[in-house]
């Protein structure tokens, strides 16, 4: 016998908000439906031709509103210019990088993704894009020294982080590390237009280890900060602001994360 559906009683806000994707993706239909349940999507299609894919749990719808539509890395404010080199660290399954790739058209951009899942899914994401000629993803950590650390897992691939060796409370693997320096080496980069950080509280080893000539190959910083004990988002802006950057900080020091721009004067 077939159960009638219950009735939702539909809000004029919120059907505006999912309606707006029609303009956007094209399988809007599987994104007003994930709305509705308070759900996600798999799979996303833009009608510019990006298209996302995630097997583990990723929020792709809202990581599509912050890094697309609200331009959370303000990759917009002032607008990158044409064939920049840019650093993508913590790129998960790439949606940062495919908008920098798609929309502003960079030399290359560098993503760092220790998750198997996130990077292999990555990698799809920019040939189903046609992006993959400027788009490289390696299958590193970023951290404060070369080697292998553990990093744990969870239900969400955007959240997870690098823990101690000595954990045993949470499902972990062992992956690669690499460092700031060892990227600019490595790459022959000798000057990076745009820095992008989102790796779960590893930002404060990356930034606070770098050196200063590293660090001031670095033209624009963007990094999501989050809340670890023994630091502070301040100790990023201190550092930066050191050697020369034009700091600015978002959000609550108090709270779980924020964000960290900053530029270095030419």
């Amino acid at each position: 016998m077939d159960v009638p559906m219950p009735i939702r009683k539909v809000r004029p806000l919120k059907a505006l908000r999912a309606l707006r994707y029609a303009w956007e993706v094209v399988n809007w239909t599987d994104v007003f439906r994930a709305y509705w349940v308070d759900g996600d999507v798999q799979r996303l299609v833009l009608r510019n031709g990006v298209e996302f894919r995630a097997h583990g749990s990723v929020p792709l719808m809202g990581l599509y509103n912050e890094v697309w539509r609200h331009d959370c890395y303000r990759v917009r404010r002032p607008p990158l210019q044409p064939e920049a080199t840019v650093l993508d660290i913590g790129a998960n399954v790439g949606v940062f990088a495919l908008y920098v790739a798609k929309e502003f058209r960079p030399r290359v951009v560098y993503c760092f993704e220790p998750s198997p899942v996130a990077a292999a899914d990555l990698w799809q994401n920019a040939r189903a894009s046609e992006l993959a000629g400027r788009v490289q993803v390696f299958p590193l950590a970023v951290a404060a020294r070369e080697g292998e650390q553990r990093l744990a897992l969870t239900r969400a691939e955007v959240l997870n982080r690098l823990v101690p060796a000595t954990t045993s409370d949470e499902q972990t693997i062992w992956v690669r590390c690499t460092t700031l320096e060892q990227i600019f080496t490595r790459n022959s980069i000798e000057r990076c237009d745009l820095l992008k950080i989102d790796c779960e509280g590893a930002e404060y080893d990356i930034v606070l280890t770098a050196s200063e000539s590293v660090l001031r190959r670095v033209r624009r910083m963007a990094i999501e900060w989050h809340a670890v004990p023994g630091h502070s988002p301040q100790e990023l802006v201190e550092r930066l602001q050191s050697i020369g950057f034009r700091v600015q900080q978002e959000g609550d020091p108090g709270g779980k994360l924020g964000y960290v721009y900053a530029h270095l004067p030419e």
